[in-house]
């Protein structure tokens, strides 16, 4: 367990996976601080904190001075998955917000940010989580899509031009 993370300094990069961004891992430690310029770096692939999806176990306070949170998310994570990203065992709320405010976009991925989320089922709200919400499909598919109801319009409008002319 690391005694604290509150003297991370502007341009750190916090990724709690063993080997930092792509392996994933929970980081115990003491009073948590982000501030502005650190990057909160977070790799989700499965619901397991640990195995699937980076988590950082904290007991102590836990302040988010405007830090950048940089989500990669896997391919197989569906709708409705919960990942608590920040989990404090203690009594202390969580102070601030991450840069993004409310809500992350990772790729397609759209994962409101909950800072008051409860992870262990205590009293307290005092965990953060997101939950994936929303796929946006990649652009390309929209001109696919639009495309192919152009081409159903065409047809059945001169299905119907013939059935007139009868």
């Amino acid at each position: 367990m690391v005694n604290s993370l509150s003297s991370l300094k502007r341009g750190a990069n916090l990724s709690p996976g063993a080997t930092g961004a792509g392996s994933t891992a929970v980081l115990h430690t003491g009073n948590l601080t982000l501030s502005s310029g650190i990057n909160f770096t977070l790799d989700l692939n499965n619901t397991t904190a640990g195995t699937g999806y980076d988590q950082v176990n904290v007991t102590g306070a836990v302040n988010i001075n405007g830090s950048n949170l940089v989500v990669n998310s896997g391919a197989g994570l569906s709708i409705g998955n919960k990942f608590f990203i920040v989990a404090n065992d203690s009594t202390d709320l969580v102070s601030g917000n991450f840069s993004q405010g409310s809500t992350i976009t990772a790729g397609n991925d759209v994962f409101p940010i909950n800072y008051a989320d409860n992870a262990d089922g205590g009293l307290v709200p005092n965990d953060i989580s997101l939950t994936l919400t929303a796929i946006v499909p990649e652009p390309g598919n929209y001109v696919v899509g639009i495309f192919g109801l152009g081409v159903v319009g065409l047809s059945l409008t001169t299905r119907l031009a013939r059935l007139l002319r009868k």
